[in-house]
């Protein structure tokens, strides 16, 4: 998907707050907010692929794997950065 932001992004900004040694910062901030975005965004996904699985209920046990697979998102992976 397009939506990626890159890998290290959040990285950076707590890097680049720490060597600002100001807590609150705008780095710090908003590494936050990406990292809270991320997690709203695959509880989302997490949802949408459980609907599916309850609308097409004849499939396997892997349905809500096999859409986030198809919609190439990573929501039920343990890759944090993505």
């Amino acid at each position: 998907m397009t939506d990626e932001i890159p890998k290290d992004i959040v990285n950076e900004l707590h890097i680049r707050a720490a060597i600002e040694q100001i807590s609150g910062t705008i780095f710090e901030r908003a590494a936050n907010e990406i990292e809270q975005l991320r997690k709203e965004r695959d509880e989302a996904r997490r949802l949408y692929c459980r609907a599916v699985e309850e609308i097409e209920h004849g499939m396997t046990n892997e349905t809500e794997r096999m859409v986030a697979d198809y919609l190439g998102w990573d929501c039920f992976n343990d890759n944090k950065n993505a």
